[in-house]
């Protein structure tokens, strides 16, 4: 909450997406994060609105969908570190 890094988004998508969608998950795969409007962004809160998670590392999966461009479906998955200051 101190204004700097305090929610995690994609940037970089195009307009000519059909469908996009994020996921994020923890180490033990449960899904923490889920939104198709990428222009939200993951404040560190089950699905933005419940319990805070705790510091750790998740992953996540972008599932795009681009026409007309034939190199589409793809999946673009990472981790992001989640640390908390006090």
């Amino acid at each position: 909450n101190d204004g700097k890094n305090d929610c995690f988004q994609v940037y970089g998508i195009t307009k000519e997406c059909e469908k996009a969608e994020i996921r994020i998950f923890n180490r033990w795969g449960a899904r923490v994060y889920f939104s198709n409007d990428l222009t939200e962004c993951w404040n560190g809160r089950v699905d933005n609105i419940g319990p805070a998670v705790p510091e750790g590392t998740y992953f996540y999966i972008v599932d795009i969908i681009e026409t007309p461009n034939p190199d589409y479906p793809k999946k673009i998955n990472g981790s992001v570190n989640l640390i908390r200051s006090n």
